[in-house]
């Protein structure tokens, strides 16, 4: 069965669409770069590795879909650099391949990300830098480990679930238009929140 999907191998291509083989574990890097007809694409949970610039230049691409799963998934930061992904849906947890997290940087990698949703096997979040069109964040139960959100400065609310119990110094610095923090029941410790427009707590 196919497991491998090797570099650049549908450079330029011009699929609209593709079903990754559900046992497929590694996509190399620039695998899909400028495929410019692709409009979404969907991640099974057998995937464990995807390489640098693996969805890089995909001028349609405005869906990224990582379905749930427990295993860690080591994914570049890089992977969908210069597509407009508007959308993911984050079924698992994800670190880069080089550190021990993942960011999602909105001034370069993830420009016209404007909504992201997480599974159930979610248990660590992400960074959040300069995702400028977030306007609203959701964060579940299960999510356990809170990590920084920072200039995202069109940011209005965030809601935390009973999952996380710790949120540190400076988590929300640089978000100056968050006015509606809701915090979970579980909540045993806060630091100083750099949020100095907040209305609801």
């Amino acid at each position: 069965y196919l497991s491998y999907l090797g570099y650049y191998v549908f450079f330029f291509f011009l699929i609209i669409s593709i079903n990754i083989p559900a046992k497929l574990t590694s996509i190399e890097n620039h695998a899909f770069y400028k495929c410019n007809n692709l409009t979404s694409i969907t991640i099974p949970n057998t995937v464990t590795q995807i390489g640098h610039g693996c969805f890089k230049n995909c001028s349609k691409l405005t869906e990224g879909i990582i379905e749930d799963g427990a295993k860690m998934l080591y994914m570049s930061e890089q992977a969908f650099e210069l597509s407009p992904v508007e959308y993911i849906y984050l079924g698992r947890n994800i670190k880069d391949h080089e550190k021990n997290t993942f960011e999602i940087k909105g001034s370069t990698l993830f420009q016209s990300l404007s909504n992201i949703d997480f599974g159930p096997e979610v248990t660590e979040m992400p960074y959040f830098s300069e995702c400028r069109n977030i306007l609203k964040m959701f964060i579940p139960d299960n999510i356990m480990t809170l990590s920084s959100v920072v200039d995202c400065e069109n940011l209005e609310t965030v809601i935390i679930g009973n999952g996380v119990e710790n949120i540190g110094n400076y988590y929300f610095s640089g978000c100056v238009n968050l006015k509606n923090l809701y915090l979970g029941n579980s909540l045993k410790s806060i630091g100083s929140i750099s949020a100095k427009n907040l209305i609801n707590i």
